[in-house]
């Protein structure tokens, strides 16, 4: 697969050569995710942007913090050439939606 990015064709490479190794573990979320599932889950926020009618350079704001699907969404958005926002969860709902108003983002 060729994307836009470099990072996302050496991903690609380890899911074509190591896809059932675990390169995530999040206790507190009681995961563990392998490259493959890293993929699945990256295509499936494509899958997403696709449905949404986000096209290459449309930000992305995601409100999501240190959560074990933040890999799978970088990911869907280096493939899909969209810049990628990332917001402290903490954040107020009004800030976020001020900020996705300013960027013209869709939230996540």
């Amino acid at each position: 697969m060729t994307s836009p990015s470099l990072i996302a064709d050496a991903f690609a490479a380890v899911v074509r050569d190591r896809a059932d190794e675990v390169l995530l573990e999040a206790p507190s979320n009681r995961c563990a995710c392998t490259a493959r599932q890293i993929d699945d889950r990256a295509q499936q926020f494509a899958t997403a942007f696709t449905r949404s009618r986000l096209a290459a350079g449309h930000v992305v704001l995601a409100a999501i913090g240190n959560h074990p699907s933040m890999p799978s969404l970088v990911l869907a958005c280096l493939r899909g050439a969209l810049p990628l926002l990332p917001v402290d969860h903490s954040a107020p709902v009004a800030e976020v939606l001020a900020l996705a108003r300013r960027w013209r983002a869709a939230v996540l």
